[in-house]
C-alpha cells in the first residue's frame, strides 16, 4: 500500500482559514439576528459584540461610588455618604418636558429633593429684617449647578446664600432658585429661561454656569439638540418605549463626543464656541426685555489646567479632548464680554480631591465656585 502524501503547509493553512471563516459567518449570522431585533444596527454584529464587552470594563460616566464620597468628606459618617450616593442614583431619572425635551422627576429624600424642576437649596434665602425688598436669583446649568452627587445643602446656590449672608449681613434679602438639570447646556437653559419668562417669572438676577456639556458633548451644542434627542428618535421609529439598557443609548452617547464625519476638529470647535456665545446673546436679549440682569460663568473641567488629573483616582483621565483648544480662546475673550467670567483655571493649584466622580465636583469646590460668583454679582446688590 502506497504511503499517503503529507498535506502541504499551504493546504493546512487554507483549511484552517476556511474553517475559521465558516465559523465566523455562523457567529456573525447568529449575532446579527440578535442585534437586528434589539438595536437595528448595520455594523458587523461580531464587532458590536466585542465592543459591548469592552464597554463593560470602562468606567461609567457617573459612577455611584460611596467610597468617593468618603474621600471628599472624610469627616462625614458612612451612613451619610452612603445615603447621598443612593439618593443620587434613585433620583437620576428623567421625564418628557416641553421646550427642553426632558427634566428631572420629582424626588423626595433625606438629602436629595427635586420638585417641579427645582432642586432644593438649604438655605434657600437670607432674610434681613431691615430690608424692604428681596432679590430673586435664578441659577441655571447642567449637573454641576444641579449638584450631582452632593446633598441639598452642598449645592452652589446653597453655598451662595451662605456666602452672601456672611459677607453682606446688612444688605438686601435674597432668595435663590436652582433650575440646574443634569445634561443641560446653554441652548436648553435659554429655552428654559424663555419659558419661565413667558410664564411670568421675574428674577432680578440669572446666573448661568456652563462648559463641560457645551464642549465635551459637542454634538448637541453643534446641532442645538438635547442629550437624548437621537435616543428619542430611535425609540420613536422602533415603535416601543426606550430603555437605558438599549444600545441606542450607548450609541447616541458615544456620538455626542465625536467630531462630525468630514469636519476637522478646529472647524467643529470654532462652531461650538460660536454657538455658545450665540446662546448667551439670545439669553441676554430675553433678559433685557424682562428686566433681569444676567451673569455667565465658564466652569472648570478635569481636562484643562488640572495638573493632578492623571493621579486623581476619581476623574476621567482623557487627554484627547477639545478643551485645550477651546478654553484658552474663552479665557482670552472673558475680559471683553460683559458679565462673562472664566473659571476654567481654578483647579490649577487645588491640593485636595476636587471631584466626587468622573467630572462632578466635591462640596468644597462648590463653596469656592459660589464665592467666585458672588464676587462678580455683588455689584448689583
Amino acid at each position: 500500500m502506497a504511503d499517503k502524501k503529507p498535506v502541504s503547509v499551504g493546504k493546512r493553512l487554507l483549511f484552517i482559514f476556511i474553517t475559521f471563516f465558516i465559523l465566523f459567518l455562523i457567529i456573525e449570522t447568529i449575532l446579527s439576528i440578535y442585534y437586528y431585533h434589539q438595536y437595528g444596527n448595520s455594523k458587523l454584529a461580531s464587532a458590536e459584540f466585542l465592543y459591548g464587552i469592552r464597554n463593560q470594563f470602562r468606567p461609567k460616566l457617573t459612577p455611584y461610588n460611596p467610597e468617593n464620597q468618603k474621600k471628599v468628606r472624610p469627616d462625614s459618617s458612612d451612613a451619610f455618604n452612603d445615603l447621598v450616593t443612593k439618593e443620587t442614583a434613585l433620583s437620576n431619572v428623567y421625564e418628557y418636558e416641553p421646550w427642553v425635551e426632558f427634566k428631572n422627576i420629582d424626588y423626595k429624600g433625606s438629602y436629595m429633593n427635586i420638585s417641579d424642576k427645582v432642586r432644593k437649596s438649604i438655605p434657600e434665602s437670607y432674610i434681613n429684617p431691615a430690608s424692604t425688598d428681596t432679590l430673586l436669583i435664578y441659577f441655571f446649568g447642567g449637573s454641576t449647578m444641579f449638584g450631582f452627587n452632593v446633598a441639598d445643602f452642598e449645592t452652589i446656590p446653597s453655598y451662595f446664600v451662605e456666602a452672601y449672608r456672611a459677607k453682606y449681613p446688612n444688605a438686601k434679602s435674597i432668595k435663590v432658585v436652582n433650575w440646574g438639570c443634569p445634561n443641560y447646556y446653554s441652548y436648553q437653559e435659554l429655552m428654559l429661561f424663555t419659558k419661565l419668562l413667558i410664564e411670568n417669572h421675574k428674577p432680578d438676577i440669572a446666573i448661568f454656569f456652563d462648559g463641560l456639556n457645551d464642549f465635551w458633548f459637542g454634538k448637541m451644542n453643534y446641532s442645538s439638540e438635547s442629550f437624548y434627542s437621537f435616543y428619542f428618535r430611535k425609540s420613536y421609529f422602533a415603535k416601543r418605549p426606550p430603555f437605558t439598557t438599549d444600545k441606542w443609548f450607548t450609541d447616541s452617547l458615544q456620538a455626542l463626543f465625536k467630531t462630525p464625519v468630514g469636519m476637522d476638529e478646529k472647524t467643529f470647535s470654532d462652531q461650538l464656541i460660536a454657538n455658545y456665545f450665540k446662546n448667551m446673546e439670545s439669553t441676554k436679549r430675553m433678559a433685557t426685555v424682562a428686566g433681569t440682569k444676567t451673569y455667565f460663568f465658564m466652569q472648570p473641567t478635569p481636562f484643562y489646567k488640572y495638573p493632578n488629573q492623571q493621579k486623581d483616582p476619581m476623574v476621567f483621565h482623557d487627554t484627547d479632548t477639545r478643551f485645550n483648544y477651546i478654553y484658552p480662546i474663552l479665557e482670552k475673550r472673558a475680559d471683553s464680554v460683559v458679565n462673562f467670567s472664566f473659571m476654567g483655571g481654578m483647579l490649577e493649584k487645588e491640593p485636595l480631591y476636587p471631584f466626587v466622580d468622573g467630572f462632578h465636583y466635591a462640596p468644597h469646590i462648590h463653596r469656592k465656585m459660589a464665592a467666585e460668583m458672588l464676587s462678580k454679582v455683588e455689584k448689583d446688590f
